[in-house]
């Protein structure tokens, strides 16, 4: 938060850009896509009924060994901001049109979801608490981080399918590793910044 603050960007801004520079890390890619949960409610009584009303947007990074961390979380949040005219474009249309033009093939990789809760919510004045009990289903890998007033909780899912229990422990503690480093030297390169 602190990071964000000094860099003018809300902080999911810097945990998407981060998440994307490790994938990008990984991959050995300069262009990162992940797949971004966005709300999908577009009135005031919309954004206040309960339920489930979300769509997934692929989002572009560039993520070359040469940006610095503190250049790609400006541009996470400026494509988050370019993608949210097209929120109302479904995913499951834009799946169906990638499955026919490239067959089964997932649409785009990891998922970097980032969600508030707000504290102080009553139900005709008795307390609750949100709690996150699953994030649906992944069909990669999915990293989550829940804002409360007091703390951000970092969690990472993964399709059991493709990542073991050891490989998601392994990635949880590279991707630790490499936010702290990004975090502390935000200009330096994220070719510099190490994985292991």
């Amino acid at each position: 938060r602190t990071f964000a603050r000094r860099q003018g960007v809300h902080w999911s801004r810097a945990v998407i850009a981060a998440f994307g520079a490790y994938v990008g890390r990984l991959t050995g890619s300069a262009d990162t896509v992940l797949g971004l949960p966005v709300s999908n409610r577009h009135t005031p009584a919309a954004a206040t009924t309960p339920g489930m009303v979300s769509n997934v947007l692929p989002l572009r990074l560039r993520t070359s060994r040469s940006t610095s961390f503190g250049a790609l979380s400006e541009q996470a949040g400026e494509k988050v901001r370019e993608n949210r005219p097209h929120r109302r474009y479904r995913f499951e249309e834009l799946r169906r049109e990638m499955r026919e033009k490239n067959g089964n093939a997932r649409v785009f990789g990891p998922l970097a979801n980032t969600l508030s809760f707000a504290s102080g919510v009553t139900f005709d004045g008795c307390p609750a608490e949100h709690h996150n009990l699953t994030p649906g289903p992944i069909e990669d890998m999915m990293l989550g981080v829940y804002e409360r007033p007091e703390s951000l909780t970092f969690t990472l899912d993964a399709n059991a399918a493709l990542y073991g229990a050891e490989d998601l422990k392994g990635h949880r503690e590279r991707f630790d590793a490499f936010l702290r480093q990004a975090l502390k030297r935000p200009e330096q390169p994220l070719g510099r910044i190490g994985l292991l």
